[in-house]
Formats: structure tokens, sequence, C-alpha cells
């Protein structure tokens, strides 16, 4: 019975495996939709190693706080670095000349576009509505080195963003109070660049109000309507610190697409990369423990199924041929715990006990040891993938997410799979390359 049960297991797990592969790759229209499956490969986002990307060049303005454009280019660029990589794993910040910078995002979705929010602009605070009318006589008074700092702050429930002012800020914004009536409602507007035609926000105020910002050196914004999520608050604290720069970006001919870094063929080969590893794996396993090793060949092949699947679900994490060292590396931590578990069976039978006793045993003992193993590579890839930049931060990050199904393996399913087997052969350790021990009584 129990073998009927465990071929039976077998057969549906096959199944189920390979389903998952054809879907990983076929694409169709869901029916009574409009919209269309493209398979689990393709979902997984991709950065600019496996996908176009967005591109733009920008010329940036120095102003009194930097003694040449070259330095308030270097100034600039550490700052986008900074803001782009908070979004994206793969990305490119190059400085062209003394007074240029070229953006590269990947091209996550079709829409996708570098955001205003990821530039370092020329930020005004004024009560004055700038139009083509006064914008050559307009003078700004309040700018960027009129800033203390900026930050995201949340209040009563409330996102925001707090934004603090210097002392001669304070005086800034108390003359411009002077300047509106003591009846009406007026607007402060805050202009994102150098010539006053963007505007990044605009909030309503009266003379009591601005003179009460002032006077506290701070102002709150949390209308629900202007930023309603905490990711809106984040980005617009990090705009206005990077106004306090005092630098102006702009693009001259807009952004356009590029082409993948390695080619149209990279995912291919990354594939292939990929697929080779587990035909080696395979192999190896086949060499090693014979008939047992089909049940580890599946265990594998689940977390691949299952590393397949969950991918597409975090847009955070855009493959690259890194990232790819990052799914082998997460492929490596579950062989190991799985060979940790049937090494140890090795030695307990070897040692005199019975098969099925001996991997009873092992199986407990070694749970002591991947549970540490696991412990400590998920808080080092978090850390580092929390800390790290560029290169570092992809692999980490893939390990991190794809340490869920590894464990899932290594803990449950390859379990399962070895006991499923030994149910079909409980007994011909020599199928499995197992050595018998001076006491073990099996029969062969």
């Amino acid at each position: 019975m129990k073998k009927q049960r465990a071929i039976r297991n077998y057969i549906i797990l096959s199944i189920l495996l390979l389903v998952c592969f054809v879907f990983s790759f076929v694409s169709f229209k869901i029916p009574t939709t409009v919209n269309n499956f493209a398979g689990f490969i393709n979902g997984i986002y991709r950065g600019t190693d496996f996908n176009n990307g967005v591109t733009a060049t920008y010329t940036v303005s120095h102003t009194d706080n930097y003694e040449n454009d070259e330095s308030a280019t270097l100034a600039a660029k550490a700052r986008v670095e900074k803001l782009i990589s908070a979004k994206y794993a793969e990305f490119s910040v190059e400085m062209l000349d003394d007074n240029k910078i070229k953006i590269v995002i990947p091209r996550l979705e079709e829409d996708t576009t570098i955001s205003s929010y990821d530039l370092v602009n020329y930020i005004t605070f004024t009560t004055t509505e700038v139009t083509d009318s006064n914008r050559e006589t307009f003078e700004a008074k309040f700018t960027g080195k009129h800033i203390s700092g900026s930050r995201y702050f949340s209040n009563n429930g409330q996102f925001g963003a707090l934004v603090e002012f210097t002392e001669e800020g304070k005086e800034v914004l108390l003359e411009m109070a002077n300047g509106l009536s003591e009846t009406s409602t007026s607007t402060l507007y805050i202009y994102q660049n150098a010539d006053w035609t963007s505007v990044l926000i605009r909030i309503s105020i009266d003379k009591s109000s601005l003179t009460t910002i002032a006077n506290s050196k701070q102002l709150f914004v949390s209308d629900v309507s202007i930023l309603p999520t905490k990711d809106d608050a984040v980005n617009f604290a990090n705009k206005i610190a990077s106004g306090m720069l005092n630098i102006d970006m702009e693009t001259e001919n807009g952004e356009s697409i590029c082409s993948a870094n390695f080619g149209g063929s990279a995912s291919l080969i990354a594939g292939l990369i990929v697929l080779a590893v587990i035909l080696i794996t395979a192999a190896l396993l086949w060499a090693r423990y014979g008939q047992l090793s089909l049940a580890m060949i599946m265990s594998q092949l689940c977390f691949v199924a299952m590393s397949i699947i969950l991918l597409p679900l975090f847009s955070a994490i855009q493959m690259s041929y890194v990232g790819v060292i990052g799914i082998i590396f997460a492929y490596a931590i579950t062989l190991i715990g799985n060979i940790a578990y049937v090494e140890r069976a090795r030695d307990e039978f070897a040692a005199g006990k019975k098969l099925l006793a001996g991997f009873k045993s092992a199986y407990v003992k070694s749970v002591i040891s991947n549970v540490d193993m696991y412990v400590i590579t998920f808080v080092t890839s978090v850390i580092v993938a929390l800390l790290g930049m560029g290169a570092i931060k992809t692999i980490a990050s893939v390990i991190s997410l794809l340490l869920i199904p590894s464990a899932i393996t290594t803990l449950l399913i390859n379990r399962g799979m070895v006991k499923w087997y030994l149910d079909i052969n409980p007994t011909k350790y020599k199928k499995i390359k197992f050595e018998k021990g001076a006491e073990a009584d099996e029969e062969n």
C-alpha cells in the first residue's frame, strides 16, 4: 500500500512540475478578460543586462555653492545614484562631461520613465506665481540654501514630509508673510527647476499660517490628495532634500529607449547556464546516490519551479547576470541542505543502523545544521541587500528571496521525496550506493 501511494505521489508531483515549467514559457489570452498571461519566465522583472532600458542625458547647472560645473555635477551624480538605487537594482549614472550626466534605468514596464523625483533640481519657495509675463523679472528669494533638512514624517497616521529651514530661511519666509493680505488666502508655490516652469506642489496658506511656519522653521506637508501614500511622502521629502544642493538638471532631447547591454540573446544564454547547472547537478547526484538521486533531483526541480513563480511577484528584484549568480547560489544552498540529510543517513547506516532508522535519525540531526545555515545566510543577505549597492545588492536581494523556497525544499519537500522513495525501496541499500556497516542486518 505504501509503495503504491509513493508511486502515485511521484506521478502527481511530476505532472505538477511539468505543468509549472510549461506555463513558465507559454503565453495566452486569459479567457473572459482582456489580459494576457505571458508565462512566469517572461514575468520576471529584468534589468538592463536582459531588457531594454530608458535613458536620458542631463545638463547640470551649478550655483555659487560650487566652484565649477564639474564639482556640481559630481555632487548631483552622487545624489541621483542614492535616489535611483532605492527603486532599481540595476542602473547607470555616468558623468559624460564636466556638466553632463547620463542616466540609464531598466524598462520594467511599457510606461517606465525617469521620475522627476529621482533628479536633483533647483527648488524655489514663493508666494508669487511665475508666468510668462513675469518670468524674466522674477527673482527667487527662497531657494535650497534656505532649507536645513527634509525627511519623511508621519503624524496621526498621515503620511507627510517635514521640511526644516535655516535662520536665514525663516527671515525670508517672514518677509513673504508680511507681503500677504491679512484677510485673504494665498498660495505657496514650490518650483522644481531653475526657470520656474514646473510646479512641484501648491500649498494653500494665509498670512497667519505662513508666519507660524516661519517662526517654527518647519513645514509639514501631509495633504492626502497630494501625498496619498508613504512612498509619495518619501519621494517628496527626497526631492526637497535634493534641492538643498542648489543644482539644476535639465534634458534637451528627453528620454529614449536603449538596447539590452548584452543583446537580445542574453536571456537565452542565462537560461542555458541555469539549465547546465541543473543537468550537471543531476549527473553528479546520480553518480553518488543512484536511484535515490531521482528524489533529490525532483526536490531541486521543485525549488526551481517555486523560484520561477516567486520572482515575478517582486519588481524590486530586476534580474541581471549577477542576479543569475544569486539564483545559482540559492540553488547551491538548497543542494547542500539536501545532501547534508542524505549524507548523514549514509553515516548512520554505515555505523550499524538499519536503513529506515538511519534516515529517520539523520533527518532530526540535519534539520539543526540546516536551520543554522539558513538563519546565518538569510540575515547576512538581508543586511547586504539593505546596505549594498549595484551587483552586490542584486545578488543579496535574490538570495534573500529565494531562501524561502530553498528552506521549504530542504526541510520539507526533500524529506518527503526521500520518504516516498524508501516506501518503494525500504531495504535495497546498494541501489542507493550505501555501504553496510558492521552491525547492519538489512537484506540486500
